[in-house]
């Protein structure tokens, strides 16, 4: 018997899932809302673990891997945890020469197209699921346009928001947790890396202060520049609009390390989103 598996959403997880597949001899389409494969090209680079790594080695040929590891930027060897004082606390090390075992700081554009490559007759772009039925020991998925695929596996890959989840889960529901996340960049300049800790740029980091709250560090260093991503979450954390998301939380975060709370007020303004 032939295994066909459906995969509903075309990002990051369901095309390494395809490229899995497919290296292995499963036959696999996926199916993505986005009209072209350009549609979404946003957001910060990604801090890919060891983990991560692993699973990118294993589910790529080795020629994409490669190229993978080519754009990768200079993302640390390590991962620490630190006091809001910039206390150490843990310091994980794991060896940056093993690319397959390494942190990596990749675009989220450039992994996205990495992860296309070779999977021209199994993305299909313009594909919006509205839901699947079970018919003779199978499965049919329908899209908006009218179309529909048959698979003996579906897999909802479509975020938080999963249409798939939806139907195959309706009790379970998203739920607030009353967490407010806000996150922003520091260019890696000369001038900056004057009065940055050695520590914030050599590896990522979590601070873990007393209060419940969070923020995690990532230096980004690529051929030319770079920048340390940062971002921080608390409960309870309001956002005025007539303020600066910057200001919020370098006031929210009086009190820990003055290089931390320089780390938010120094990022540019159009650097911050909620």
């Amino acid at each position: 018997m032939s295994l066909h598996v459906a995969v509903v959403g075309g990002g990051v997880g369901g095309l390494c899932l395809a490229q899995g597949l497919t290296r292995n001899g499963v036959s696999v389409s996926v199916h993505e809302r986005d009209v072209t494969s350009t549609d979404r090209l946003q957001g910060y680079r990604l801090h890919i673990s060891p983990i991560g790594a692993r699973a990118l080695h294993e589910c790529l040929p080795p020629e994409l891997w490669e190229r993978f590891v080519a754009t990768t930027g200079r993302g640390g060897g390590g991962f620490g945890f630190l006091d809001e004082r910039l206390r150490r606390l843990l310091t994980v090390e794991n060896p940056a020469d093993v690319p397959a075992r390494a942190h990596h700081s990749v675009s989220r554009i450039t992994l996205r197209e990495i992860l296309l490559t070779g999977l021209d007759d199994v993305v299909g772009f313009g594909r919006r699921f509205t839901r699947y039925e079970h018919e003779d020991g199978r499965l049919t998925v329908h899209f908006a346009d009218g179309t529909s695929t048959r698979c003996d596996v579906l897999v909802g890959a479509d975020g938080a928001n999963s249409a798939v989840r939806a139907q195959y889960l309706p009790h379970a529901e998203r739920v607030d947790t009353g967490i407010t996340a806000v996150a922003g960049k520091l260019p890696l300049t000369p001038r900056t890396r004057a009065w940055l800790p050695p520590e914030l740029v050599a590896h990522a980091h979590s601070v873990i202060p007393r209060a419940a709250a969070g923020m995690f560090l990532a230096p980004h260093e690529l051929a030319e520049d770079g920048y340390l991503m940062w971002a921080y979450a608390a409960a309870g954390l309001v956002l005025p609009a007539n303020r600066p998301l910057r200001d919020v939380v370098a006031d929210a975060i009086t009190g820990w390390h003055p290089d931390l709370v320089r780390v938010v007020r120094e990022s540019p303004h159009d650097s911050v989103s909620h």
